[in-house]
Order: structure tokens, then sequence, then C-alpha cells
């Protein structure tokens, strides 16, 4: 078992924080693994960059495929879902408020 198990087996209360997703949206490190133990979960989120709505998105502005890169400002952006999907072109986005029926595609 994880060692957060063992602890809270004890009773102590254990507080993670960290990131879930890397800049590809893919799970991250070992956040994913231990939400799955948790009591409880609250997740925060940063403030998109582009339209102040919360960000779940970590946004790689710098082009690099480095999995781990430290980095502020100059690396990343926050960004809401619908322009991280816009910035990686994945799928034409509405404008907002626009229903999303026949979006993708």
């Amino acid at each position: 078992p994880h060692i957060v198990d063992r602890l809270a087996n004890r009773g102590v209360t254990v507080i993670l924080a960290g990131l879930d997703m890397d800049s590809s949206a893919r799970p991250f490190g070992p956040v994913p693994d231990l939400v799955c133990h948790a009591e409880l979960v609250t997740k925060l989120h940063a403030v998109c960059e582009e339209c102040g709505n919360p960000a779940q998105y970590s946004y790689r502005t710098d082009g690099s495929d480095e999995l781990i890169a430290i980095g502020e400002k100059d690396r990343y952006k926050a960004l809401c879902r619908r322009h991280y999907i816009f910035a990686n072109k994945a799928i034409r986005v509405p404008k907002q408020g626009a229903s999303v029926s026949g979006v993708i595609g």
C-alpha cells in the first residue's frame, strides 16, 4: 500500500498538492494514482490567461517536448479547455455560449 494509506490508517491527515496532467493533457506523476485513495479531493485551477475563466490545462509555449521542464511564464500558459483546444488546433472552437453539437471533426 501507499505510504499515504498507511498514514491515513493511523489517523494522520494527509494533504497533497501537485499537477495531475502534463502539458499534453496526459496523467502526470503520482497525483492521478493518489487521488483514487483520497476521501476528499479539492481540485484547484489557475486562471486562463486568455479569458479569465478557470484554467485546468498547462499549455507549453516553448515548443519543447521534454516531459519535465521547470519554468513559469517563459514555458507555460494556464488555459481553460476552450483555449487549450484552440491552441492545439485539435478541433474548431465555437464562440462562447454557442452549442457544441457538430463541432468535432
